[in-house]
């Protein structure tokens, strides 16, 4: 067993080294080494303020990442992510601080402590009964409770791997949009957002937010949940460009323009430079944009069914489209497939569509804003939805989650418990394991600038600490995810995963790219330009 575990951790690094050297000359990878040592540009490791701000899709939701390196807002160590919706352990339960509240009990709701009635009600049998009591109680539903950490969690274990020094902290509030922190529902967060703290700051905005507010399907117009806005957008904000009372609309525009603006001005209050924000795109959604076997009548869903709420099972009763952002909106039209609540159903590819329109509605929000207003803090973007679709591309992940029989091999992106993804939601709507750590990589590679496939650490199968070992991710899986995550940000947009140079390409390069594996790639705001310096490597 351990001869075969070392025999795996050499064919992980032997990939690794000579997947770098096919795409990079070793003459290139000689000269850029000299030259960097010789200029004395060595990047050496600082500590850097960041903060996440989201929802769900940053603090991951589910076990183990929902709680993967999670700590409270006063422990002192950096060790941690500082959720700082929970100021200590352990999270309040108190109403009234003007916050959401992180504590509680654990509930956890799995097939065998979920019934099909309760107090005389029958609610059907199997799951559909299940997921039926589920709805009538809510108290029986999987909560979140705090402290979070999600991807910022995952983040932080791959700078420390990387050598790099970051004291991460986090806000994220479950279904929050951007604009709902600066004059939404939870604005009361928004003083630790607008923070001279921070050197950097993520900013998530809700799944469907960014999206046009109709899209094409088959010649058919369908009318999204989104609204991206402009970047010059200001609802809620009085200024000269929106005098009060501000009537812009609430878009995804105008929530990052909020909260720029607000971290600019404590940053300007301090006396501090602005702080750098990166936009994190997140990925598609497989519940918008795939469904069937629908028990009322073809194309359309069975929410909000008297008889049945909820309780499409998609043709797999294993897998089941069950559940809506909002169970009182999805009936007579916004039923309808295509519709709102699946916007991309009959689409050729709706995952690549979907991934498309967010690309578009980020990158365009980013450079719209930085061309607007230069003397603002710089907008990248993390392209992680994009990365989505490199996995699905590449074979690595599953395109449609609820098939009955799926590809062997691929791994599922999204979470697919129907039990702990009851009500409010979907499965198919969140990201597993799989895509939180996914997402997590990009966002390393994007922010940091290092090469996530660099992150050795986390392909060694006998490294217990690594952040795929807590989560459970395999180092063969983290290894791709780590190329598709490496080849999007390359690309910026989604692409196919270069395919791995041949055995003998292997080992003529093998023992060179050693020494390049001490090496990572600064990226600089502007793409493709990309500069190698030096840092170590865990």
């Amino acid at each position: 067993m351990v001869l075969a575990r070392q025999a795996e951790a050499l064919r992980v690094r032997e990939e690794t080294v000579a997947r770098f050297l096919w795409r990079l000359p070793l003459f290139i990878v000689f000269i850029s080494s000299v030259l960097t040592l010789l200029s004395g540009n060595i990047a050496f490791a600082q500590d850097t303020n960041i903060l996440f701000v989201g929802n769900s899709y940053t603090h991951g939701r589910y076990q183990p990442v929902l709680g993967y390196l999670a700590g409270a807002a006063n422990n002192p160590s950096d060790g941690v992510v500082h959720d700082l919706l929970c100021p200590a352990l352990p999270c309040s339960t108190a109403a009234g601080t003007g916050l959401p509240v992180e504590g509680g009990s654990q509930v956890t709701p799995t097939a065998a402590n979920t019934p099909t009635s309760s107090g005389g009600t029958t609610y059907g049998t199997g799951l559909v009964g299940q997921l039926n009591y589920l709805q009538a109680n809510p108290g029986a539903q999987y909560n979140e409770v705090g402290p979070y950490s999600g991807v910022a969690g995952l983040f932080l274990k791959f700078t420390q791997e990387a050598g790099l020094h970051y004291n991460v902290s986090l806000i994220a509030v479950s279904s929050a949009t951007l604009q709902g922190y600066v004059t939404g529902t939870s604005k009361s967060a928004l003083p630790l957002i607008a923070n001279a703290t921070f050197n950097q700051v993520v900013l998530q905005e809700q799944t469907f937010k960014p999206l046009p507010n109709t899209i094409t399907v088959n010649g058919q117009t369908v009318t999204t949940r989104g609204a991206a806005g402009t970047p010059t957008d200001t609802y809620g904000i009085v200024s000269s460009n929106c005098p009060a009372p501000c009537t812009n609309a609430n878009t995804f525009g105008s929530g990052v323009r909020g909260l720029v603006t607000s971290i600019d001005a404590a940053d300007a209050a301090a006396g501090k430079a602005n702080a750098a924000i990166t936009l994190y795109q997140t990925p598609p959604l497989a519940a918008y944009g795939y469904t069937s076997g629908s028990t009322i009548s073809p194309g359309i869903h069975n929410y909000g069914s008297a008889a049945s709420a909820n309780n499409n099972t998609s043709g797999n009763t294993n897998a089941p489209i069950y559940g809506t952002s909002t169970p009182s909106q999805q009936t007579v039209g916004n039923a309808n497939v295509p519709g709102p609540f699946a916007p991309y159903v009959g689409a050729a590819n709706p995952m690549a569509a979907m991934a498309s329109d967010l690309h578009n509605a980020y990158v365009n929000e980013a450079n719209g804003f930085n061309a607007a207003y230069p003397t603002l803090s710089h907008l990248n973007v993390a392209l992680a939805g994009d990365a989505w679709v490199t996995a699905m591309n590449s074979g690595i992940a599953q395109v449609n989650p609820y098939l009955s029989s799926e590809p062997a091999g691929l791994i599922d992106l999204w979470d697919s418990d129907p039990y702990l993804a009851c009500c409010t939601t979907p499965t198919g709507y969140h990201p597993s394991v799989f895509g939180d750590y996914l997402n997590a990589l990009v966002l390393f590679g994007q922010i940091t600038g290092v090469n996530p496939e660099t992150l050795l650490s986390e392909f060694e199968p006998t490294n217990t600490g690594s952040a795929a070992y807590a989560i459970g991710v395999s180092a063969p899986i983290t290894q791709e995810l780590a190329f598709a995550a490496e080849d999007t940000i390359l690309a910026g947009n989604a692409t196919t995963v270069t395919p791995l140079p041949s055995t003998w390409s292997m080992m003529i390069f093998g023992l060179a790219g050693i020494a390049f594996l001490n090496h990572r790639r600064s990226r600089r705001s502007q793409r493709p330009s990309r500069t190698i310096v030096l840092a170590d490597v865990a």
